[in-house]
């Protein structure tokens, strides 16, 4: 949210910039920049973070499930068929629904650590490698 915070700031003193240029006071200005800029950076954030969870789902579909299970223990989402034959139906079914878009964001939410872990292994099995070759 600190994305829709500087928006709502940047935007906000803006407007009471231009509106206290005008014969207007700036207050006006300041309180309809803030709104757009606010609205405007949640929409940014809830936009960034669904593109992150499909992303996600795609490359760790497994762990986004166990988050997906964690988060909404009622919704049964183990039983969600992740065999690759499935996969492309299971998140056809997650991106026709804004319920369920917004439920994959929220498990991404809390997946994103352990998806960070998982890329900073990479990262040092990846440089472990590379240093081997480079010694050769």
């Amino acid at each position: 949210m600190a994305v829709s915070a500087t928006a709502a700031a940047i935007l906000g003193l803006c407007g009471a910039y231009f509106g206290g240029m005008m014969i207007m006071g700036g207050v006006q200005f300041f309180m309809a920049g803030s709104w757009i800029g606010f609205v405007g950076g949640s929409i940014f954030f809830y936009r960034t973070q669904v593109r992150q969870a499909f992303l996600a789902f795609d490359d760790y579909p497994e762990l986004m499930r166990l988050h997906l299970v964690m988060n909404f223990p009622l919704m049964r989402f183990q039983r969600m068929n992740l065999h690759p034959d499935h996969r492309p139906q299971e998140r056809r079914q997650l991106e026709d629904s804004w319920a369920m878009t917004s439920m994959l964001a929220s498990a991404y939410q809390t997946a994103s650590p352990a998806i960070d872990e998982i890329l900073a292994r990479r990262e040092q099995a990846m440089i472990t490698e590379l240093s081997k070759e480079s010694e050769s």
